[in-house]
């Protein structure tokens, strides 16, 4: 027996008209009319600058680097993996790295040639349903050396760490509900990194 698939609203939405913008210090919020077959529907659509997160290790230990922050949002403090946004022309693994020393006041490791210990995962839109914010997600190693954290005025960063196997905890237990963060622990055990 063969099942007949019914193609519905297989038509591609066409972007129209900007109804209205609205500016804040790193996004932009517009509303556009789009049309979808016979009908026009209004669209609220987000545009950020592209962002970078990364699973953080302290080279040669079991130990992982997180924050967990305050996130006025969603109401609710939150652990992550350190994340920002990318300034300028300024490239995501560029961006990564200074996060993470503004962030935990590590500094990434590097490689005997003098590279950072640095591993992209993957690029991941963040909510490609109202945003076409680009995450690029890394994974990095950084030596057991703490500085000064360098957070911005309005962020209230603690650093936290955790074992291999705590985190993992943290994530059965439904503790861990950033998605970014799900995404790239799971992507550097995938690779083999967490070895």
């Amino acid at each position: 027996m063969v099942l007949e698939i019914l193609e519905i609203n297989m038509e591609t939405p066409k972007l129209l008209d900007k109804v209205e913008e609205l500016r804040g210090r790193k996004t932009t919020m517009e509303i556009r009319n789009v049309s979808i077959g016979s009908k026009i529907w209004k669209y609220d659509i987000v545009h950020r600058p592209n962002a970078a997160a990364a699973i953080i290790k302290i080279e040669n230990t079991n130990q992982y680097i997180f924050i967990k922050q305050f996130r006025i949002p969603v109401n609710a403090e939150i652990i992550e993996a350190v994340a920002g946004c990318v300034d300028g022309n300024e490239l995501a693994s560029e961006c990564i790295i200074r996060e993470i020393e503004e962030e935990t006041g590590y500094k990434v490791s590097k490689k005997g040639t003098g590279h950072s210990k640095i591993v992209y995962l993957a690029p991941t839109f963040s909510s490609p349903g109202y945003t076409d914010e680009i995450v690029n997600l890394f994974y990095a190693e950084v030596s057991g050396e703490r500085g000064l954290q360098r957070p911005d005025d309005d962020e209230r960063i603690n650093v936290v760490y955790y074992s291999f196997e705590e985190f993992n905890t943290l994530i059965k237990n439904g503790s861990i509900v950033d998605a970014h963060t799900l995404l790239a622990w799971y992507m550097h055990i995938e690779k083999g990194l967490n070895k």
